[in-house]
C-alpha cells in the first residue's frame, strides 16, 4: 500500500491505568491460554476469539506485541470499565500522511 492511499487521521495519545487485563506478552500467559505467540501475528481471528472471552469474563482489556512492529498494543473494553478508568486523552495529533517507519 503506498502512503498516498492513506487518508488523514487523528492520533491520540491517552493515559490508561487499569487492572485486570489479559496480558499476552508473556510465555506464562500463552501456555495459559494454550495459544503461541505465533497466533498473535496474521490472521486476526485467533486474537478476536482471546478478545471476545475476555470480555465476555469481566476482562478490562487484553495487551500484546504489537503485529506491526515494535511496541505493544492494548484493546480496551470500555463497557468493562468504572469511571474513574475511562482513559483520559493526554494529547492529539492530526496525521496527515503516515510517519516514517520505527
Amino acid at each position: 500500500m503506498e502512503p498516498s492511499m492513506v487518508a488523514a487521521r487523528m492520533f491520540l495519545h491517552c493515559g490508561v491505568d487499569i487492572d485486570n487485563v489479559v496480558d499476552l506478552r508473556t510465555e506464562h500467559s500463552l501456555e495459559v491460554l494454550d495459544i503461541s505467540g505465533d497466533v498473535l501475528v496474521g490472521d486476526p481471528g485467533p486474537c478476536q476469539v482471546v478478545g471476545d472471552l475476555a470480555f465476555e469474563n469481566g476482562y478490562k482489556g487484553v495487551i500484546a506485541p504489537s503485529a506491526a512492529g515494535p511496541g505493544e498494543t492494548i484493546a480496551v473494553f470500555m463497557e468493562n470499565l468504572t469511571e474513574s478508568e475511562v482513559p483520559k486523552k493526554i494529547e492529539a495529533h492530526m496525521w496527515d500522511k503516515l510517519p516514517p517507519r520505527p
